[in-house]
Order: structure tokens, then sequence, then C-alpha cells
């Protein structure tokens, strides 16, 4: 046999051997996310307890969205309606950290319990940037410069090259760092999940406390203070590269596909938040809104200014609980003239 030979075989035993760990190591990768998911995912446990008790026939809103939406008290909310000759349930099912691709994942769940009507909290946080993106920005105390590479980057061609796979709804199910998801595995094993600790099956806002969305309001010295000292916010990609948008947009499509009724608003926030925020990154946010409101015909509630001169925030995306009395009629006005139509 030829030297040729012999190396175009062993080069064939590499590459075989190579796929073949490839498709064991994603193969364990997959049963463990399932696996993380069903144990540690709170939302996942908190349908899959509440599926056992539900009454399907009761008419029920969920409110889903961050910790910018935790401050609804749907127990207020669900009273407020009821007094209007209806018979809701209302829960609030905002998580911390939340955004689109997150709440993707386990929007199967949701659907599965039959809500007459989804809500969704939405702000410039949900489509922000990883920090893993090829776009570094940098903040300023009024807006976010943004440095662009000035070299051609081979992660920009491979970003483009694999769009039609990273886009898919296949891919979003994927953590975004292998190595992050396996830390958290044993971080939860090891000491146990926040997440889970602050679960409260029996509750119509379950999945987040008080305490973690900010109890008592700052005062205007506070609030700019605080974004003085925080200034972290990475921007917003553009529409067509921005993957929380691919993913709410599929969102939009199974609800409308399961017949579900579906309403988003925009999260208030303070005027130091609004002001620090880049024209870009405003702009795009208000193409987000026009595509889904032009392409999927859903109602958009602009409440993401409304508040910005009172002193009703614990910080300035956040309104305090003891101070959220009118943004949880927001949301009672929104439902009733959702329920009138």
């Amino acid at each position: 046999m030829k030297w040729s030979e012999v190396i175009i075989n062993m080069n064939g035993r590499i590459t075989i051997t190579v796929l073949c760990s490839m498709i064991v190591a994603i193969g364990i990768l997959y049963v463990g996310i399932t696996w993380y998911q069903d144990t540690f995912n709170p939302t996942i446990i908190w349908t899959k307890s509440i599926s056992e008790k539900i009454n399907f026939d009761q008419k029920k809103v969920f409110i889903i969205g961050n910790s910018h939406v935790g401050s609804i008290d749907p127990y207020y909310v669900e009273k407020k309606i009821n007094k209007n000759g209806y018979d809701f349930r209302i829960f609030n099912l905002s998580v911390g950290g939340d955004n689109p691709q997150k709440r993707e994942n386990i929007i199967k769940q949701i659907i599965d319990l039959k809500p007459n009507l989804v809500i969704y909290g939405i702000d410039y946080r949900s489509f922000e940037v990883s920090s893993s993106e090829h776009e570094i920005q940098a903040g300023s105390s009024t807006k976010i410069n943004k440095i662009k590479k000035i070299l051609p980057s081979f992660q920009d061609f491979f970003y483009e090259f694999l769009s039609p796979v990273t886009n898919s709804e296949w891919f979003s199910n994927i953590p975004q760092s292998p190595k992050i998801i396996t830390l958290r595995i044993f971080n939860h094993l090891i000491y146990g999940s926040v997440e889970l600790e602050r679960l409260n099956l029996d509750s119509q806002k379950p999945l987040i406390t008080n305490e973690a969305v900010g109890i008592k309001p700052m005062n205007n010295t506070e609030l700019q203070q605080w974004i003085d000292e925080r200034r972290s916010f990475r921007g917003i990609s553009q529409l067509d590269e921005n993957h929380q948008f691919n993913s709410l947009q599929r969102i939009i499509d199974k609800l409308k596909e399961n017949e579900i009724k579906f309403v988003l608003f925009t999260s208030p926030h303070h005027e130091t938040y609004l002001d620090y925020l880049s024209n870009e990154d405003k702009i795009i946010f208000d193409e987000m809104l026009l595509n889904i409101e032009t392409n999927y015909n859903v109602k958009i509630i602009q409440l993401h200014d409304k508040y910005r001169n009172m002193e009703i925030f614990a910080n300035p995306t956040h309104v305090a609980i003891e101070t959220s009395q009118e943004y949880s009629n927001d949301l009672v006005e929104i439902i009733i003239n959702e329920l009138k139509n």
C-alpha cells in the first residue's frame, strides 16, 4: 500500500473519530440541557404543578416578561378586572433576567395551560446584545459610543454564513455557551438555586419576589447616582441579526397558531435611564415595535416613557413595589380594552 493511501485512510479514521466524538458530546449536552430545564427551570416546575390543580375552563390572563414587569400586582389587577363583570384569574409570570430567547424555550408549557390572553412586557434590555457579540460598546454618562472593528472579522463572516441555522427555533434551544450551562448545573447542585428558593407554587406571582424587584422608591438624585455608577448597557443589534427579536417573532407565531390573544407593552423607565441610552438604540427599538405592529397586527402599548419624571422607581428601570399601583392600573386598562374587542 502506498504512503499516500495510508495517509488518506488515517485521515478518514481521524475524521470519523472526530465526528463521532462531536455527536456523543452534543448528545450528552442535549440530555444535560433537558434535565437541567426540567429540574431547575422555575417556570417549567410551576407549569407542571399548576396544570395538576388549575381549572382549564377558568379564563386566564398571563403577564410575562423580566423583572421590570415584576411590580405588577396580579391580585390587584384581578380584583379590578372582575369588578367590571369579568371572571378571570390573573398571573404575573415575570422572571428576573428573562428575554425572548429564554421565554421561547418555555412558551409551549405556557400555551398548554390555555390562557385566554398573554401580555408580554418588553424593554430595551430584552434585545440587548450578549457580551460575546462582535460589537464592543463603551458607555458614557449620556450615551453609548460604539467601537467598530477596523479589520475584517472572521466572526462576522461565520455569523452571516451560519445565520440560517443560528436564527432557527432548534438553535435557540441550545445555550449560547455550553461552559455556562455546565457551570450553572454544578452551581445549582452544590449551592442550590436562588430562583427555586423564590418559587412559590401557590402564588399568582410565583416566579419572582418583591425584594428581587425593589420595594421602596428612590428620589431623582439617587436614581442619577445609580445610573452613573452602573452604566452597563451593551446596545441593541440590528433587526436582521438580533436573535432576541427573532425569538419574539416565533413566540408570536406560536401564540397565533394556538389562537391565543397577544398584546405587547413596553415597561416604564425613569428619564435617567432613557437619557443614558443612545439615539441609535432607541431608533432600532422603535423599528422593532413598528415591525411587530405592522407584520403581526399586534397591539403595542408604550409605557416606557409614561412615568419618566416620576419618583416611583426602585432603580431607573424598575417601578418600586410600594409605588406600583398606577403601573398595575395600566395593565387593568390594557386587559379590559382587549377583552372588549
